[in-house]
């Protein structure tokens, strides 16, 4: 997570960076969450449904701002994958 946040933010200061780039720092994003996702909400997983089910909506989040950002190219659209990427990583390491 802390990974994909560090890629986003380099992404959002690179002003000349191609639109190519842009994306497939998105698509990085997406496929990291893509398996957050599904090996968190996995039926064996033995995490609480709550939480499961908090994690699969912050996912369908992510990969709809994902398509926001791919559009609008800004600080603002990426802002929030960025700061749910870092939440995230810090929760994972109990902090």
């Amino acid at each position: 997570m802390t990974k994909a946040a560090s890629r986003l933010q380099a992404a959002v200061e690179l002003e000349d960076m191609s639109r190519e780039d842009w994306v497939a720092t998105l698509r990085y994003n997406r496929q990291l969450w893509i398996l957050f996702a599904t090996s968190v909400t996995r039926p064996d997983n033995p995490l609480p449904e709550e939480v499961k089910a908090n994690i699969a909506n912050l996912a369908i989040f992510i990969f709809k701002q994902s398509l926001v950002a791919e559009r609008d190219r800004s600080e603002a659209s990426v802002r929030p994958l960025i700061s749910i990427n870092r939440n995230i990583a810090a929760g994972l390491r109990g902090q």
